[in-house]
């Protein structure tokens, strides 16, 4: 089949926009006098169903027909991408850098192709990325390691599923359609002979007994047309030699290979066209007499804001709330899931595959439960997986070790925020939603009652002198919206005996005490309760009168830091005389809550007069690291003897944002699109 040339109507529909040069020239950036490399994206696809695998999901690792777009090196000498940004949006050219670990995979030789995998398993290699390309239309852009610098992009509309889009001849800037595409290689034009495709594996009976006779079945295609022949081979293990042809009607083709008394048979189906190009399927197994566990799907969420926490975010690593599938063990014997399937895909039974590494938490005990967190980060633990679930609904299914055998499916449509579905009672066929999920538990629409929530707590002034009131102030709040009363209470070390109501002010309760002598530290905190008895405590905070540490202040910090450019903080002294920041500690919420170290200012380290001082917050391979999570969290400044000085809720920010106040040492936080670590805010 030859590709098809775009009509001319079309093409000015497309608003393909390729930037920046004659592609004869070579290209200097303004700025640094840098030389471009002639790279140009060549061909991408944003919609695959089928037509283009993955080459490095050969684990069954998720799904194998991902997103892709191809650059093509027009140069005369290679050039190693590695270091480099790609973005499927041109207003954020530092979305993804391809990192620097695998040089051999990101050069391309001159007049070579190199296949970037828009599919968000970054852990799969260096060329897999943390986009995926929207088949509605949107962006592709390649950009210099400066991180502004574009070396090409594209502009596209809607794109057709398995046709790809790429320039013809290479590099030229005419734009074709390609029914068959080429990653990889040359666009030429010409459809090359592609290898049957083999999908839908199944066995007849689901679950064979020695007296029944064993049907292979799947659906074949060619993309070409021209499938010639497809057989079976199996056997038992360490035998897998038997072979039987497979008959077909229409794409399905299917072979009756008898019956069998062995536990396990293997088997593989091989497809080969009329030019000789063959396929392999992956080697599955059946097992004669197998019993299908009694484990269920017990309970869903597709869309968590904050009402169940991933335990395992414990040190900023992602998002905490993410979306979650139970499994319940509905049996009389413990089941271990490792070796299983789970998919959110009927149409790909082996999507992702349970590890065996960790069989105390992949074992579930009768009548208990087991969480897989659906949040692609598997570093985590065997419990993450790598799918999510959509909130406008789609499906999930567990699959037997044999990569056939559904233990248990659901089909969900919309779902709401914080809500999840599932079975009542437990394993039943009855299924529910759940405003109150119960992650790991037996399923309850009883509607438990929750303390008050307590956070933001601030004192004001921050360098409160001996003739200062000084207010205490928090956001307050309860989930069940019966909060009763609020309680400061505050005093001395070993004396904190006095209380005081707090009142409503706006959004937050607050009270106001003091003043105090000059040199006393005062400790406080406070206690919420509800109208059915549930109360909730704060930590206790201090802070001193008359002290000249206050007149340190956090300033500017930046949470979107990568390996060798971390994170950062920026404190300033708004006295007019230098501090020495000796034993000064600055943390994040492993610091607040005693689970990690503090971070300290290097001893000597002096800050001067109305200056300024940053510091990173990891890279230095020590217990003190933390990253700043990009999505936002609190930090704290203390002085020596752990007097809490500053603190603030930094917010998510854009790569080449920072948040800071605005004027220095006084004004609002708020966010800068201009990153000044050790100058004045901007």
């Amino acid at each position: 089949m030859m590709k098809r040339t775009i009509p001319s109507l079309l093409l000015i529909l497309l608003l393909v926009w390729s930037v920046g040069c004659d592609l004869d020239d070579t290209i200097k950036s303004d700025d640094s006098q840098t030389e471009i490399p002639k790279l140009v994206i060549n061909e991408f696809m944003a919609s695959n169903s089928g037509s283009v695998v993955d080459p490095d999901e050969d684990n069954n690792d998720g799904d194998p027909y991902e997103d892709w777009f191809e650059i093509y090196n027009m140069d005369t000498m290679a050039v190693n991408i590695a270091g480099y940004y790609v973005t499927d949006n041109l207003e954020n050219t530092m979305l993804y850098q391809i990192p620097a670990t695998d040089a051999e995979k990101t050069t391309i030789q001159p007049g070579g192709f190199l296949v970037i995998w828009c599919d968000k398993e970054m852990h799969q290699g260096a060329t897999h990325v943390n986009f995926a390309l929207s088949a509605s239309g949107e962006s592709i852009g390649l950009i210099m390691p400066d991180g502004f610098t574009i070396v090409d992009a594209i502009t596209f509309t809607t794109q057709t599923t398995d046709i790809s889009y790429g320039r013809l001849p290479d590099g030229s800037n005419t734009w074709e359609f390609f029914p068959v595409p080429t990653p990889g290689s040359s666009n030429s034009g010409e459809a090359p002979n592609l290898p049957p495709v083999i999908s839908n594996i199944a066995i007849t009976p689901e679950n064979p007994t020695a007296e029944s006779v064993v049907t292979i079945s799947a659906t074949i295609t060619d993309p070409n047309g021209n499938l010639d022949t497809a057989w079976v081979t199996y056997g038992p293990e360490g035998a897998v030699s038997a072979t039987k042809g497979m008959r077909g009607s229409g794409d399905t083709y299917s072979a009756e290979i008898g019956t069998f008394t062995n536990e396990k048979i293997y088997f593989f189906i091989t497809a080969k066209d009329t030019e000789n190009a063959e396929r392999k399927s992956d080697t599955l197994f059946f097992e004669i007499g197998y019993e299908a566990p009694t484990l269920y799907i017990n309970e869903i969420l597709a869309s968590n804001s904050g009402i169940v926490v991933d335990p395992d975010e414990d040190d900023n690593d992602g998002d905490p709330n993410e979306d979650f599938v139970e499994i319940y063990n509905g049996g009389s014997v413990a089941v271990n899931i490792a070796g299983y399937y789970v998919t959110d895909k009927f149409d790909n039974l082996t999507m992702y595959q349970i590890p065996d590494t960790d069989p105390e938490k992949t074992t579930i005990q009768p009548g208990g439960f087991l969480v897989l967190w659906c949040d692609r980060e598997m570093h985590q633990g065997v419990l993450h997986i790598d799918l999510k679930l959509s909130v406008s609904g789609e499906a999930f299914a567990l699959v037997a070790p044999n990569g056939m055998t559904v233990i248990d499916s659901l089909s969900f449509g919309v779902q709401t925020t914080d809500v999840s579905y599932g079975r009542l009672p437990d394993g039943s066929n009855n299924w529910e939603f759940f405003t109150m999920p119960t992650p790991g538990a037996p399923n309850s629409n009883a509607s438990a009652n929750r303390p008050p929530i307590i956070e933001q707590i601030a004192i004001t002034p921050d360098a409160p002198t001996e003739s200062t009131p000084v207010t205490i102030s928090a956001a307050v709040s309860d989930p069940d919206d019966n909060l009763s009363a609020v309680v400061l209470h505050y005093g001395e070390a070993g004396a904190i005996t006095n209380t005081l109501a707090m009142t409503l002010s706006g959004d937050r309760y607050a009270a106001e005490i003091g003043p105090f002598a000059s040199g006393a530290t005062i400790h406080v905190f406070i206690v919420a309760t509800d109208t059915e008895g549930a109360s909730a405590t704060s930590e206790t905070q201090q802070f001193s009168i008359g002290v000249v540490g206050y007149h340190i202040v956090l300033n500017e910090v930046y949470s979107r830091g990568t390996s060798g450019d971390e994170d950062w903080i920026e404190v300033y002294n708004r006295s007019s005389q230098s501090i020495d920041l000796s034993d000064y500690r600055y943390y994040d919420n492993g610091g607040n809550s005693g689970s990690k170290p503090k971070r300290a200012f290097p001893a000597g380290t002096s800050i001067a007069a109305n200056g300024f001082i940053f510091v990173r917050t990891e890279g230095g391979g020590e217990a003190t690291d933390f990253g700043i999570s990009s999505n936002g969290e609190w930090i704290w400044l203390e002085a020596p003897g752990g007097v809490k000085i500053d603190s603030v809720n930094v917010v998510p920010m854009e790569v080449n944002q920072s948040y800071g106040r605005l004027p220095d040492g006084t004004g609002e936080w708020q966010l800068l699109n201009t990153l000044t670590p050790g100058a004045p805010n901007q």
